[in-house]
């Protein structure tokens, strides 16, 4: 019985996913094999990089609303040292 309630209450934690919804800029910082680093979210001041960004998003001063899953993962581009943390995009439209 105690495996049962324990194997029920984690796979519940797997199924619920934290996700923020805000307003964001989209950026781009150049053609990543030119030395850019490609596509960013600016989200209240912070730049975030989607793990994928939809190509009708792919517009430099696009404003949007997104929902997303922020990542432990950071990313780091080609020539800088600071690394930004990646999120998954659940939900975007154009504001």
């Amino acid at each position: 019985m105690f495996l049962t309630t324990l194997l029920l209450f984690s796979s519940c934690e797997k199924d619920s996913i934290s996700t923020i919804k805000d307003n964001a800029t989209i950026l781009y910082e150049g053609y990543p094999a030119a030395d850019g680093c490609g596509y960013f979210l600016l989200i209240e001041e912070n730049k975030f990089n989607p793990i994928e960004l939809k190509s009708e998003f792919s517009v430099d001063g696009l404003i949007v609303n997104v929902e997303y899953q922020l990542l432990e993962t950071k990313w780091a581009c080609n020539w800088q040292e600071h690394k930004f943390s990646q999120i998954k995009i659940i939900d975007i439209s154009k504001k």
